[in-house]
């Protein structure tokens, strides 16, 4: 299983209207617009890098939802463009064992 955590090569600034939200990626220049469940991805890995499961466990708390497929597929989604976007990392977790 991977565990997720904030780039560390990025910097960047939140600004928050309600439930809409923008995260400027400084190192890129880029902004990105984020629904709540994905500021919601981002605060908790950037509190405490996680798993998938951990994720899921603590997004469903906020959220006051059930771990279910559809849960874990948007989670994982999100988590997979963040990657692209550069803003998170995945490590194995054997690979953190040394």
């Amino acid at each position: 299983m991977h565990i997720w955590h904030l780039n560390s090569n990025q910097s960047l600034r939140w600004k928050h209207w309600g439930d809409q939200s923008a995260l400027y990626q400084v190192a890129s220049g880029e902004t990105h617009f984020l629904n709540p469940l994905g500021v919601s991805i981002l605060m908790q890995i950037e509190a405490n890098s996680s798993n998938l499961d951990q994720l899921c466990e603590r997004i469903a708390t906020e959220f006051d939802c059930s771990i279910d497929d559809d849960l874990r597929n948007q989670i994982t989604a999100s988590l997979m463009r963040f990657d692209e976007l550069g803003l998170v990392q995945r490590q194995r977790n054997d690979d953190l064992v040394a």
